[in-house]
């Protein structure tokens, strides 16, 4: 079943002649959701990209003005409010050709500026996944619900999650060489090691923090359809460490 999400600007933010309510009509992130759709949880808003939009919202300066990478879109909720908050350009890109799809599809029915958006298909990980736009670099890049679940097959030989590594080679790549350049991860404790990140993130020589604010928080304690029992969501921002 498909129901709609939507997300309000302030209208400090917003002023009249902008959006100020965006829509994305999206499924429920629920497992029965995705074996009776058969579509792939690009096609949910997870509850980290509330929390990745709310720290854009409370802070505009951080993509105003710049070029901003959203990496797993999906929909495009986070890369929508970037472009509506004043990015330079955007470019929204999943590997899911689909998702990328919708996510156009919102950008139009939202009334954004297509001009100042781009989509992409990019898979990290993955052998040719960085064709298109190859040696292109942001001053941001953001995602959310990233990295989730247990690594099952993507160990690396020393035994650590392959995944984690390929995600912060490609931010590696992609990420200007420069000390203010930043990448925003919206991130939940789900079977993934945050000391894993920081460390991996160390290895190529990014530095890993939590932004002040209420950025991390515990959201999930009610859930009953993990039997994970830490369920935390917090955002990492992770910059160059320019000697």
């Amino acid at each position: 079943m498909t129901s709609t999400v939507r997300v309000r600007l302030p209208a400090e933010i917003a002023p009249p002649s902008q959006t100020r309510l965006l829509s994305f009509p999206a499924i429920k992130y629920d497992r029965n959701q995705f074996l009776a759709t058969g579509l792939q949880t690009g096609h949910a808003v997870w509850p980290c990209s509330a929390l990745l939009c709310d720290y854009m919202m409370d802070h505009p300066d951080v993509v105003e003005g710049k070029r901003v990478l959203e990496l797993g879109c999906g929909l495009g909720v986070c890369g929508s409010v970037a472009s509506v908050l004043g990015a330079q350009h955007v470019v929204l890109s999943d590997g899911d050709d689909s998702v990328i799809d919708k996510a156009r599809d919102a950008a139009k029915a939202n009334g954004l500026e297509l001009q100042s958006l781009e989509f992409r298909v990019i898979r990290w990980g993955e052998p040719g996944s960085l064709i298109d736009g190859e040696g292109e670099r942001f001053e941001v890049i953001i995602g959310s619900d990233l990295l989730y679940g247990p690594p099952r097959g993507a160990l690396r030989p020393d035994g650590k999650d392959q995944r984690i590594k390929d995600l912060l080679e490609l931010v590696d790549r992609r990420l200007e060489m420069t000390a203010t350049a930043t990448f925003f991860l919206a991130f939940e404790r789900r079977d993934v090691s945050h000391d894993e990140i920081m460390e991996t993130a160390r290895d190529f020589k990014l530095s890993c923090n939590v932004p002040e604010g209420e950025y991390c928080e515990d959201i999930f304690a009610n859930r009953t359809d993990d039997m994970t029992d830490f369920w935390r969501a917090c955002l990492f921002e992770f910059r160059r460490i320019v000697t």
